[in-house]
């Protein structure tokens, strides 16, 4: 996993086991399920549970014929199963593939009693942790005045002596940076709702990802 929408515990979330629970709605008895597909410890002793969730949901859509001089139309019901991917760190970080895979939420709420709260990150802090970073995207917003909001792409773009006056009178909603860490150049984008992706290293793993998530993001969660 290199990409994904970014949560937080605020209970007990051990390591998970495999789970499949029922829900009835509308008479119609809907599953959930979580599938753990792998377990390991970083080196610095940290669990990483990785897996796949899927629910059962009823789906609306109308279905019309034409009987005689007449044209009815009714509404049929349909069951669709969502997935998503997801990983987590026991007691503080879950990461789901995107937001349509926030109903994985619910079912660790239903699974275990606990439910992860999406986060909100201040990227005006994150790039105050990196001074150096090249910005190649800045989504800015709250200007009072001329370009109220908008999005910046290019290159360097913190050299920019245009950009400065968007860095001291706006917000940030995302952020599209190079960085390095511990020597090694990261190509990533950075979302205030709490998406993020890296690009680069296109080789980084499950553990390499959450590892940058909990040590350079976690701290600038609000």
């Amino acid at each position: 996993m290199k990409a994904g929408v970014l949560g937080v515990v605020d209970g007990d979330l051990s390591r998970l086991e495999p789970y499949r629970g029922g829900r009835n709605v509308d008479g119609h008895d809907l599953t959930d399920q979580i599938d753990v597909t792998s377990v390991a410890r970083t080196a610095d002793g940290i669990d990483i549970n990785e897996g796949v969730a899927a629910r059962e949901e009823l789906a609306t859509r109308e279905a019309a014929a034409i009987e005689f001089d007449a044209i009815s139309v009714e509404s049929e019901s349909d069951v669709v199963t969502r997935h998503t991917h997801f990983a987590t760190i026991p007691g503080d970080l879950v990461v789901v593939e995107n937001s349509n895979g926030l109903f994985f939420y619910d079912i660790l709420d239903r699974a275990i009693g606990t439910s992860p709260d999406r986060v909100t990150v201040s990227l005006e802090s994150v790039l105050s942790e990196f001074p150096d970073a090249s910005l190649w995207k800045v989504g800015f917003y709250g200007r009072d005045s001329g370009v109220e909001n908008g999005v910046l792409h290019g290159e360097n773009l913190q050299d920019d002596p245009a950009f400065s006056e968007y860095l001291a009178d706006g917000s940030f909603n995302q952020l599209g940076m190079r960085v390095t860490v511990d020597g090694e150049e990261h190509n990533l984008n950075i979302t205030e709702s709490g998406y993020f992706e890296i690009y680069e290293p296109r080789d980084l793993d499950t553990k390499a990802f959450l590892r940058f998530v909990r040590n350079h993001l976690q701290p600038h969660f609000s």
